[in-house]
């Protein structure tokens, strides 16, 4: 055969492959893939575009914002088009880098390394404003494109951390959605979120958007509704401000207040302390260093012992000639300033355990001046470990259970009143004691073990006398006592808005015992509550027997549709229940009160109250601590047109016996006083 011929057959073999080749790509892209490249075709033609809706606000009862979403941008880099453009010199990349870190007041190597990726885009500023946009616009316009904006709401809360608790706040989940946490902000999270718009339609040649009457569709933006809370802007600053000087004082791990409107039920204000920012949620706790409170916190501990270990050193510049033997001086004052870290950190360690006191001839000048830091009342009463991450941005007035103790007593009579179980008179005798008494197995005392002669009502509730509170609910008959107790709904939600409110299970009422009938009368034991379903419950006798359920939301306005929170009004206890009841706790009030304070301001208001004292049920529910108490205080102002329901607990108060101060026979009744004196004024 010929060269030529051969030569012949090589190309046509060649065009013959070519040819396979063709067809078996077209079959491909055509048949096994041809849904997929339709897709993308589809994609690239279609213009797609979503329009975020606006998160509804959050507002006090006067319609101030609580919470509200502010118009922002978020910042995108496009690396591979900035390295073509710096390729290109196009670009100054030093330049570039320099303007974007000023005008974000960004990290330089940040941005430096989010240009080294291979990404497309990469979010450099999640929310920055308008006036930044225009002046990196101004040195970079769009039409480089080599960066881009895309326009978000961020979430923001002007008065910080007042009702933080109250509100919740707003994080981005794994998608970059907002979602609403703890509180209002998780509660409502769906209606206040709001429905983002879409437009589809086509694209042109070069991109733009083509609108055909048949091709074109819009979903618009629904923004989220508008929630108004019960809660009075005023009177939640000032609750929380006192929630913070009272945690201080008594050094609680916690203090709860909640102030309830008594002839709504609705919430006007609930202060907790410690507390967070919800703007800053990510910081957790804050830290108030100012206050003896956090004296021994690590945070204000350390910066405390940093500041007092500082070196001072000789300035070094040009014109200063080092003094011979300056290098080895300089390792000398290291080394100290390593050994005194060392003993800084044993310091510390001893003081959080509690193992040890601490001789003050035994330390250095240098660790004398650690200790000066922490008075001595802290080193001997120290404040157990901080709240969890979880814990600071629970509301504990709605979602932490406890048994509150002798605040209960008071129900207690009421109860007996209502079953006609004692007489009403307030000097109805309730016998003698020797200070304890034997319930079935189990022997029960009195918080000091006092003997009493001739008790009688008023008395067992001035002196707050357990004995005494057995022997009322003994008095009942037990199918009466269970039947009151379950129209005071133990063991059910108050259906307040919060997705974490617990509840507390009792046994059924046939299996109580004698023992928990005893205990339950003065508030441990079965009475396990949460401080808003005690405040409801207490709200009874405020609001001449009729239970509201307690509320966080006045209305919701749904882009126009106004909805009105209508919540639970059950008639519990007879008039004549509420008289008797209010005017025994009246006399037990007046005739406990020797502090002067407290006097004086129940001469203004007249009010009723009871305090509660009870030991901390252990984390595995097996008995109680016994150097860990509640104390809570309860009561309704004024007596003869009641317009408040207040309730101040203190979770673990670790300054003086039953958390009183010093200075005071009752902390926690003083603490009400005065909470009470601040908000009055506001409910005239």
């Amino acid at each position: 055969m010929k060269l030529s011929q051969i030569k012949i057959l090589i190309i046509k073999f060649v065009f013959i492959l070519i040819f396979l080749s063709i067809i078996i790509q077209l079959f491909r892209i055509q048949i096994i893939e041809g849904s997929k490249w339709k897709t993308l075709s589809e994609n690239r033609a279609n213009y797609i575009n979503t329009y975020k809706a606006t998160r509804g606000n959050i507002l006090f009862s006067d319609g101030s914002i609580l919470a509200t979403s502010v118009l922002a941008y978020t910042f995108y880099l496009k690396p591979q088009n900035i390295k073509k453009e710096i390729e290109k010199n196009s670009l100054d990349k030093e330049k570039f880098v320099n303007d974007l870190a000023d005008i974000l007041n960004l990290d330089r190597e940040y941005i430096e390394k989010s240009i080294d990726t291979n990404l497309f885009e990469k979010i450099i500023l999640r929310y920055t404003t308008k006036e930044k946009i225009d002046k990196i616009s101004e040195l970079y316009p769009l039409n480089l494109d080599i960066w881009r904006v895309e326009q978000t709401y961020k979430r923001i809360y002007p008065n910080n951390e007042i009702a933080s608790k109250i509100v919740g706040f707003v994080r981005l989940d794994d998608n970059e959605k907002e979602i609403g946490q703890y509180g209002i902000e998780d509660y409502f999270d769906g209606i206040l979120r709001g429905v983002d718009g879409v437009i589809e339609a086509k694209r042109g040649n070069f991109g733009q958007q083509i609108i055909v009457d048949e091709k074109f569709f819009s979903t618009l933006p629904k923004n989220g509704a508008n929630i108004k809370l019960t809660i009075d802007k005023n009177i939640q600053k000032i609750i929380d401000e006192k929630a913070k000087y009272w945690t201080d004082k008594v050094k609680a791990k916690e203090t709860v207040i909640v102030a309830m409107e008594s002839n709504s039920g609705h919430i006007l204000a609930i202060g907790n302390y410690p507390t967070y920012d919800p703007n800053r949620f990510w910081e957790g706790e804050i830290v108030d260093c100012e206050l003896e409170y956090y004296v021994i916190h690590k945070k204000c501990l350390q910066k405390d012992i940093d500041d007092n270990l500082t070196t001072e050193e000789p300035e070094i510049s040009e014109d200063i000639i080092l003094p011979d033997g300056y290098e080895e001086e300089l390792k000398r004052i290291e080394e100290e300033q390593r050994k005194l870290e060392e003993r800084k950190r044993q310091l510390l360690e001893q003081i959080e355990n509690q193992q040890e006191e601490f001789e003050d001839d035994e330390l250095s000048d240098e660790e004398l001046k650690i200790l000066e830091k922490i008075p001595e009342n802290a080193r001997k009463n120290l404040r157990r470990e901080s709240l969890s991450f979880g814990e600071i941005f629970r509301n504990s007035a709605t979602d932490a259970l406890y048994e509150p103790g002798s605040v209960i007593k008071v129900i207690t009579v009421a109860i007996a009143y209502e079953t006609k179980s004692i007489p009403t008179s307030p000097f109805y005798n309730l016998g003698s004691h020797t200070g304890c008494e034997k319930v079935a197995d189990r022997v029960l005392c009195t918080f000091n073990k006092v003997p009493r002669k001739d008790l009688t009502v008023e008395t067992m509730l001035r002196f707050s006398d357990n004995v005494g509170a057995l022997r009322v609910a003994q008095k009942i008959p037990k199918e009466k006592y269970f039947f009151e107790w379950q129209r005071l709904k133990l063991g059910e939600k108050t259906g307040i808005e919060s997705k974490t409110e617990p509840i507390f299970y009792p046994k059924p009422v046939n299996l109580w015992t004698d023992v928990d009938i005893a205990t339950s009368s003065y508030g441990q034991g079965l009475i396990v509550l949460t401080p808003v379903r005690l405040t409801s419950i207490w709200n009874i006798l405020a609001s001449n027997g009729y239970y509201h359920s307690p509320t966080l939301v006045i209305e919701i306005d749904d882009d126009g549709k106004i909805i009105r929170s209508e919540k639970e009004k059950i008639k519990i206890f007879e008039e004549s229940t509420v008289i008797d009841t209010l005017y025994v706790t009246s006399l037990a009030t007046k005739n406990s009160i020797t502090d002067p304070f407290i006097k004086k301001i129940y001469d203004k208001y007249n009010f009723v109250s009871k305090t509660g004292t009870a030991n901390v049920i252990r984390e595995n529910g097996q008995g109680y601590y016994e150097d860990r108490l509640n104390i809570t205080q309860v009561g309704i102002a004024p007596l003869n047109n009641p317009k408040i329901t207040l309730l101040v607990w203190f979770r673990e108060p670790s300054i003086g016996y039953n958390g009183a101060d010093p200075t005071s026979q009752n902390t926690a009744q003083v603490a009400w006083a005065d909470i009470l004196d601040s908000i009055m004024p506001l409910m005239e």
